[in-house]
């Protein structure tokens, strides 16, 4: 199945530099800095003028080096060129998706392109063929990972 008919795909665009701040604004991430064992943790880094946001309850992929990282977040971030924002179709669970990435990591790593740094495009993301088990078994399998980690 392809990511795109998993979840939808928003690929991050940073903001304007200007816009940048310590102290008020929307909380502002790049990349997998902030990235904890499950859930993005808490950046310093905020902006006036936010881009491309990602909700609460999408799966964070980092799109440029390290390709293929992933990461949940429980609040609204503006995410930069570093990122992409899958939120889960209705139909399938959050945690599933997560940890569906983590095992296919790899493949996603595989894809990517570049001399300086390795990224992936808007397309090859959407594009990702992903083998996953029958629907029934889906929240069984995002249970038992999410008590792994």
């Amino acid at each position: 199945m392809r990511l795109d008919e998993l979840s939808d795909v928003n690929m991050g665009q940073s903001p304007a530099g200007d816009s940048l701040n310590d102290s008020t604004g929307t909380e502002f991430h790049q990349g997998k800095i902030y990235f904890g064992d499950l859930e993005l943790g808490r950046s310093p880094i905020k902006t006036n003028a936010p881009t491309k946001l990602a909700k609460p309850g999408d799966v964070l992929m980092c799109v440029r080096a390290p390709v293929g990282v992933v990461n949940l977040t429980d609040r609204e971030v503006c995410i930069g060129r570093g990122l992409a924002a899958l939120t889960p179709k209705a139909d399938v669970p959050t945690k599933f998706l997560l940890h569906l990435l983590r095992y296919h990591q790899a493949a996603v790593e595989q894809m990517a392109t570049g001399s300086t740094f390795a990224s992936i495009t808007t397309d090859q993301l959407k594009n990702l063929e992903i083998p996953i088990p029958d629907k029934r078994c889906w929240l069984r399998i995002a249970g038992v990972m999410s008590m792994c980690i």
